[in-house]
């Protein structure tokens, strides 16, 4: 499966703990952001990005209005956890964590 490098940054993104958040608005506007565990800033994602990652069932939503979160599958976190190896993306903890710091 190839990964484009915005793909796998979001995964190793979910992989160390951020929250993949799609923001609607009332103007019909759909903006998707990585936000960061604690502090600091969230970033863009591509709507292309989400949804190729959606569409390999790598990610799944929650179904949240207005703001949905999408998280690993069991596939997604396979998938992240093969790159990350592959690009020498080790946790310092030596697993992932959810949203909440705990498994």
């Amino acid at each position: 499966m190839a990964l484009s490098a915005a793909e796998k940054e979001t995964l190793l993104a979910l992989r160390r703990g951020w929250t993949l958040k799609s923001h609607r608005y009332l103007n019909g506007r759909k903006e998707y952001r990585l936000h960061p565990l604690g502090r600091g800033e969230a970033k863009t994602v591509a709507r292309e990005t989400v949804d190729r990652l959606r569409e390999r069932t790598l990610i799944e939503s929650n179904k949240k209005f207005p703001a949905a979160t999408y998280l690993l599958t069991e596939r997604g976190k396979k998938v992240a956890e093969r790159v990350a190896g592959q690009l020498g993306d080790a946790l310092e903890d030596g697993g992932p964590l959810t949203s909440s710091g705990w498994e």
